[in-house]
Protein backbone atom coordinates (compact mmCIF):
# COMPACT_ATOMS: atom_id res chain seq x y z
CA UNK A 1 0.00 0.00 0.00
CA UNK A 2 2.68 2.44 0.67
CA UNK A 3 4.19 2.14 -3.15
CA UNK A 4 0.43 3.39 -4.29
CA UNK A 5 0.79 6.58 -1.83
CA UNK A 6 4.10 7.75 -2.94
CA UNK A 7 2.60 7.32 -6.62
CA UNK A 8 -0.35 9.32 -5.88
CA UNK A 9 2.14 12.09 -4.33
CA UNK A 10 4.49 11.76 -7.54
CA UNK A 11 1.39 12.05 -9.46
CA UNK A 12 -0.03 15.27 -8.03
CA UNK A 13 3.62 16.65 -8.33
CA UNK A 14 3.81 16.09 -12.05
CA UNK A 15 0.32 17.70 -12.48
CA UNK A 16 1.25 21.31 -10.43
CA UNK A 17 4.33 21.56 -12.53
CA UNK A 18 2.39 21.31 -15.88
CA UNK A 19 -0.19 23.77 -14.83
CA UNK A 20 2.46 25.98 -13.40
CA UNK A 21 4.38 26.23 -16.50
CA UNK A 22 1.35 26.55 -19.19
CA UNK A 23 -0.29 30.16 -19.76
CA UNK A 24 -2.98 31.38 -17.62
CA UNK A 25 -5.90 32.57 -19.62
CA UNK A 26 -6.74 35.68 -16.89
CA UNK A 27 -3.10 36.61 -18.57
CA UNK A 28 -4.11 37.08 -22.11
CA UNK A 29 -4.46 40.79 -22.99
CA UNK A 30 -6.41 42.05 -25.99
CA UNK A 31 -4.66 43.41 -28.91
CA UNK A 32 -5.93 46.79 -29.28
CA UNK A 33 -4.44 47.72 -32.97
CA UNK A 34 -6.89 47.72 -35.86
CA UNK A 35 -7.68 44.32 -37.64
CA UNK A 36 -7.28 44.03 -41.14
CA UNK A 37 -8.44 41.79 -43.45
CA UNK A 38 -7.97 40.49 -46.68
CA UNK A 39 -10.91 40.54 -49.13
CA UNK A 40 -10.15 40.13 -52.56
CA UNK A 41 -6.88 42.52 -52.56
CA UNK A 42 -8.78 44.94 -50.43
CA UNK A 43 -7.52 45.90 -46.76
CA UNK A 44 -10.90 45.96 -44.52
CA UNK A 45 -10.48 47.49 -41.27
CA UNK A 46 -13.27 45.96 -39.12
CA UNK A 47 -15.33 48.58 -36.59
CA UNK A 48 -15.15 46.83 -33.53
CA UNK A 49 -11.32 46.68 -33.45
CA UNK A 50 -10.72 50.45 -34.94
CA UNK A 51 -10.61 53.48 -33.03
CA UNK A 52 -13.43 55.34 -35.00
CA UNK A 53 -16.11 57.46 -33.81
CA UNK A 54 -19.54 57.34 -35.45
CA UNK A 55 -21.86 60.33 -35.43
CA UNK A 56 -24.53 60.57 -32.89
CA UNK A 57 -28.27 60.38 -34.23
CA UNK A 58 -28.82 64.19 -33.27
CA UNK A 59 -25.73 64.99 -35.09
CA UNK A 60 -26.64 63.16 -37.97
CA UNK A 61 -30.04 64.74 -37.97
CA UNK A 62 -28.39 68.47 -37.42
CA UNK A 63 -26.16 67.88 -40.95
CA UNK A 64 -29.63 67.37 -42.83
CA UNK A 65 -31.38 70.56 -41.42
CA UNK A 66 -30.47 72.34 -44.22
CA UNK A 67 -30.80 72.74 -47.57
CA UNK A 68 -30.80 75.28 -50.83
CA UNK A 69 -33.93 76.97 -51.55
CA UNK A 70 -35.15 79.49 -54.27
CA UNK A 71 -36.04 83.12 -52.60
CA UNK A 72 -38.50 85.64 -54.59
CA UNK A 73 -38.29 89.06 -53.35
CA UNK A 74 -38.20 91.85 -51.83
CA UNK A 75 -41.42 92.05 -51.12
CA UNK A 76 -42.21 95.60 -49.14
CA UNK A 77 -45.36 94.24 -47.69
CA UNK A 78 -46.05 90.71 -46.29
CA UNK A 79 -49.62 90.52 -47.72
CA UNK A 80 -47.65 90.68 -51.64
CA UNK A 81 -45.48 87.83 -50.87
CA UNK A 82 -48.09 85.83 -49.60
CA UNK A 83 -49.57 86.45 -53.08
CA UNK A 84 -46.82 84.43 -54.19
CA UNK A 85 -47.49 82.18 -51.89
CA UNK A 86 -51.14 81.30 -52.37
CA UNK A 87 -49.98 80.85 -56.18
CA UNK A 88 -47.66 78.01 -55.60
CA UNK A 89 -50.02 76.42 -52.89
CA UNK A 90 -52.73 76.38 -55.70
CA UNK A 91 -49.98 74.66 -57.78
CA UNK A 92 -49.38 71.80 -55.32
CA UNK A 93 -46.14 73.49 -53.99
CA UNK A 94 -44.90 73.38 -50.49
CA UNK A 95 -43.34 77.08 -49.88
CA UNK A 96 -43.55 79.61 -46.92
CA UNK A 97 -42.99 83.61 -46.13
CA UNK A 98 -39.76 84.84 -44.27
CA UNK A 99 -39.61 88.23 -42.59
CA UNK A 100 -36.18 89.89 -42.36
CA UNK A 101 -35.00 93.05 -41.02
CA UNK A 102 -32.36 95.25 -42.57
CA UNK A 103 -31.13 98.61 -40.69
CA UNK A 104 -31.53 101.83 -42.76
CA UNK A 105 -28.74 103.51 -41.25
CA UNK A 106 -31.51 106.48 -40.38
CA UNK A 107 -31.39 107.44 -36.50
CA UNK A 108 -35.26 106.73 -35.47
CA UNK A 109 -34.74 106.87 -31.86
CA UNK A 110 -31.98 108.69 -29.36
CA UNK A 111 -31.08 106.37 -25.87
CA UNK A 112 -29.73 108.34 -23.55
CA UNK A 113 -28.24 106.24 -20.45
CA UNK A 114 -25.28 105.96 -17.72
CA UNK A 115 -23.17 103.25 -19.08
CA UNK A 116 -23.03 99.68 -16.97
CA UNK A 117 -21.56 100.13 -13.67
CA UNK A 118 -19.11 97.77 -11.59
CA UNK A 119 -21.81 96.72 -9.43
CA UNK A 120 -25.76 96.58 -9.39
CA UNK A 121 -25.37 98.37 -5.71
CA UNK A 122 -23.61 100.98 -7.39
CA UNK A 123 -26.78 101.26 -10.40
CA UNK A 124 -28.80 101.61 -7.82
CA UNK A 125 -26.95 104.82 -5.57
CA UNK A 126 -27.36 106.29 -9.59
CA UNK A 127 -30.43 105.12 -9.81
CA UNK A 128 -31.66 106.95 -6.50
CA UNK A 129 -29.74 110.67 -7.32
CA UNK A 130 -31.68 110.62 -10.60
CA UNK A 131 -35.09 109.87 -9.09
CA UNK A 132 -34.30 112.42 -6.07
CA UNK A 133 -33.48 114.57 -8.62
CA UNK A 134 -37.02 114.17 -10.47
CA UNK A 135 -35.20 112.27 -13.60
CA UNK A 136 -37.21 109.35 -14.20
CA UNK A 137 -34.97 106.42 -15.13
CA UNK A 138 -34.47 102.46 -14.04
CA UNK A 139 -31.73 100.09 -14.21
CA UNK A 140 -30.94 98.05 -17.29
CA UNK A 141 -31.13 94.18 -15.92
CA UNK A 142 -29.79 92.20 -19.48
CA UNK A 143 -28.11 92.78 -22.81
CA UNK A 144 -24.87 95.17 -23.31
CA UNK A 145 -25.96 97.72 -21.23
CA UNK A 146 -26.55 95.45 -18.14
CA UNK A 147 -25.51 97.40 -15.00
CA UNK A 148 -26.34 100.59 -16.99
CA UNK A 149 -29.11 102.73 -15.83
CA UNK A 150 -31.77 104.23 -18.52
CA UNK A 151 -33.06 107.50 -18.91
CA UNK A 152 -35.41 107.24 -21.95
CA UNK A 153 -35.91 107.23 -25.58
CA UNK A 154 -35.96 110.76 -27.69
CA UNK A 155 -37.08 111.22 -31.25
CA UNK A 156 -35.32 114.74 -31.02
CA UNK A 157 -31.71 114.67 -30.88
CA UNK A 158 -32.36 118.35 -29.37
CA UNK A 159 -34.19 116.76 -26.19
CA UNK A 160 -31.35 113.66 -25.85
CA UNK A 161 -28.19 116.20 -25.96
CA UNK A 162 -30.36 119.05 -23.45
CA UNK A 163 -30.85 115.47 -20.68
CA UNK A 164 -27.76 114.50 -21.42
CA UNK A 165 -26.20 117.84 -20.27
CA UNK A 166 -28.26 118.02 -17.50
CA UNK A 167 -27.21 114.59 -16.31
CA UNK A 168 -23.47 115.47 -16.49
CA UNK A 169 -23.71 118.67 -14.85
CA UNK A 170 -24.87 116.76 -11.63
CA UNK A 171 -21.70 114.82 -11.91
CA UNK A 172 -23.10 111.43 -13.37
CA UNK A 173 -22.04 109.96 -16.83
CA UNK A 174 -24.41 109.99 -19.79
CA UNK A 175 -24.34 109.07 -23.10
CA UNK A 176 -26.36 108.94 -26.31
CA UNK A 177 -26.90 105.51 -27.93
CA UNK A 178 -28.73 105.86 -31.64
CA UNK A 179 -31.26 103.03 -32.73
CA UNK A 180 -31.51 103.09 -36.34
CA UNK A 181 -34.88 102.71 -38.12
CA UNK A 182 -35.68 98.87 -39.41
CA UNK A 183 -36.93 98.17 -42.20
CA UNK A 184 -39.00 95.02 -42.95
CA UNK A 185 -38.80 93.05 -45.82
CA UNK A 186 -40.49 89.72 -47.00
CA UNK A 187 -39.80 87.20 -49.06
CA UNK A 188 -41.21 84.27 -50.90
CA UNK A 189 -38.87 81.05 -49.78
CA UNK A 190 -39.43 77.15 -51.68
CA UNK A 191 -37.14 74.44 -51.61
CA UNK A 192 -34.74 73.47 -54.66
CA UNK A 193 -35.82 70.74 -56.95
CA UNK A 194 -36.13 69.31 -60.45
CA UNK A 195 -39.71 70.00 -60.91
CA UNK A 196 -39.37 73.70 -59.88
CA UNK A 197 -38.05 75.01 -63.00
CA UNK A 198 -37.88 78.07 -65.19
CA UNK A 199 -41.81 77.65 -66.22
CA UNK A 200 -43.05 77.33 -62.73
CA UNK A 201 -40.87 79.95 -61.12
CA UNK A 202 -42.24 82.68 -63.95
CA UNK A 203 -45.57 81.12 -62.69
CA UNK A 204 -45.05 81.54 -59.07
CA UNK A 205 -43.54 85.24 -59.50
CA UNK A 206 -46.47 86.63 -62.60
CA UNK A 207 -46.11 90.32 -63.21
CA UNK A 208 -44.79 91.13 -59.54
CA UNK A 209 -42.19 94.36 -59.79
CA UNK A 210 -38.82 95.06 -58.25
CA UNK A 211 -38.06 91.21 -57.14
CA UNK A 212 -36.02 88.85 -58.54
CA UNK A 213 -35.35 84.99 -57.74
CA UNK A 214 -31.93 84.40 -55.83
CA UNK A 215 -30.89 81.04 -54.39
CA UNK A 216 -29.90 80.46 -50.90
CA UNK A 217 -28.94 78.04 -48.17
CA UNK A 218 -32.03 77.49 -45.53
CA UNK A 219 -33.59 75.54 -42.83
CA UNK A 220 -36.19 72.73 -44.22
CA UNK A 221 -39.71 73.53 -44.23
CA UNK A 222 -41.61 72.09 -41.41
CA UNK A 223 -44.00 68.78 -42.28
Amino acid sequence: MRWIFFTLIAGNLILLVVMWQSPSSSSYVPNNEPVEVDSGGQRITLLTEANIVLPKKGEAAAGRRHQRCFVLGPYAEDVDARHALARAQSLGLRARVKNTELATGKPKEYWVHVPPRRSRQEARKILRDLQRRSIDSFIITSGELAEGVSLGLFRNKESAEGLVARVRDYGIPAEIRIKDEVKSEFWFEIPVSPEFGERLRNRVAADDQNVEWKMIECEQLAR
